[in-house]
């Protein structure tokens, strides 16, 4: 089953824009895929790229993610990366405006439950967790984005991409949260009991209600496969 929240932060509600973070994802047989992008807001058109971005992502991992699972970490980055990329310049050209307006960050997930691999990928500040018996864990952490980070119309953008393979035997769920959301689950650099509780369990809509009560300035998203409740559900 796939978990969707999208919130609107107070800076992009005020200034009347719309949320500038997509989630796509994509279901057939045994693979399941999700991703997440978040738009750069100071980009005019990137809400437009992360809507692009994190579709092009979903529809590659559905078809391509198989190899991935066998994939050196450079050729998975550059695979991944390139396509992207070049699916946002489409875009850009099609309405006539700079490319670089329409950078967003990307994070993605590819689930094979028959050969029971899980293959992730994160260009920027996303988070992606992972719960196994009840427990979270986090394959990577978010870098440092204070001073800015990677996102697709950077310049070799491919090295800030991230790749890795995991066992899937066991896993619960997996959950990708904006910038935006991820701050608010921590608390001196670990996870809050209480957020722990609710994604450890599974809790959606108490996770939906958290996340809402903060009203943070900048737009807040995740979006989750649940493995023990796999309903099928029509694509976004």
């Amino acid at each position: 089953m796939i978990e969707i929240y999208r919130g609107i932060g107070k800076r992009h509600w005020k200034a009347g824009q719309e949320n500038q973070d997509a989630v796509a994802f994509r279901e057939k047989g045994p693979v399941s895929v999700i991703a997440l992008a978040d738009g750069v807001s100071a980009c005019k058109w990137s809400g437009q790229g992360a809507v692009c971005c994190a579709d092009a992502a979903a529809g590659l991992l559905l078809q391509k993610g198989n190899i991935l699972l066998d994939a050196d970490q450079k050729e998975s980055a550059d695979f991944i990366t390139s396509h992207v990329v070049y699916r946002q310049r489409l875009l850009a050209r099609s309405q006539k405006h700079p490319e670089t307006e329409y950078a967003s960050t990307l994070a993605a997930v590819f689930c094979d439950r028959r050969a029971q691999k899980l293959f992730y990928c994160s260009l920027g500040d996303s988070l992606i967790l992972t719960v196994r018996q009840g427990e979270c864990q986090i394959p990577l952490l978010p870098p440092d984005s204070s001073e800015g980070c990677c996102v697709t119309m950077t310049e070799h953008a491919e090295r800030g991409m991230r790749t890795g393979v995991m066992d899937l035997s066991g896993m619960e769920a997996v959950f990708l949260f904006s910038d935006g959301a991820w701050t608010f689950l921590f608390e001196e650099g670990n996870l809050k009991a209480d957020v722990r509780t609710m994604i450890g369990n599974r809790w959606y809509g108490d996770l939906r209600d958290y996340l809402k009560s903060q009203n943070g300035q900048d737009d807040c998203s995740f979006i989750s496969i649940d493995l023990c409740n796999m309903v099928r559900r029509k694509a976004a």
